[in-house]
């Protein structure tokens, strides 16, 4: 089975998802920092602690994969930046249309 890790549960992209039923992989697209939105990148980096602290994941420089999942139970559509290599993005690729199981690191 496809796992796909984050590192932090409490990213605000993710509230009212069900993520313990997976996530189908729709698409693919590679972008570099500059060429997303400031509030796209917000969005897709935000996260609270359990503690209520509030932060950004830093993207690293250079090119990122953007990933574009489909939430399996309700369908709704989730987004994910990751550092692009081209071993992940051959990966990432060949696994579009596939089931990926979301786990917490």
């Amino acid at each position: 089975m496809n796992e796909i890790n984050f590192s932090h549960a409490g990213y605000l992209k993710f509230d009212g998802m069900e993520l313990e039923y997976g996530l189908v992989l729709l698409e693919v697209f590679i972008k570099s920092k500059n060429e997303m939105s400031d509030e796209y990148v917000e969005y897709d980096t935000a996260y609270v602690e359990p503690n209520g602290t509030k932060g950004n994941y830093d993207l690293p420089v250079g090119k990122q994969i953007v990933l574009l999942f489909r939430e399996l139970r309700d369908g709704r559509l989730l987004t994910t930046i990751r550092r692009y290599t081209p071993k992940k993005y051959d990966y990432y690729m060949e696994s579009r249309g596939k089931k990926f199981d979301v786990v917490f690191r």
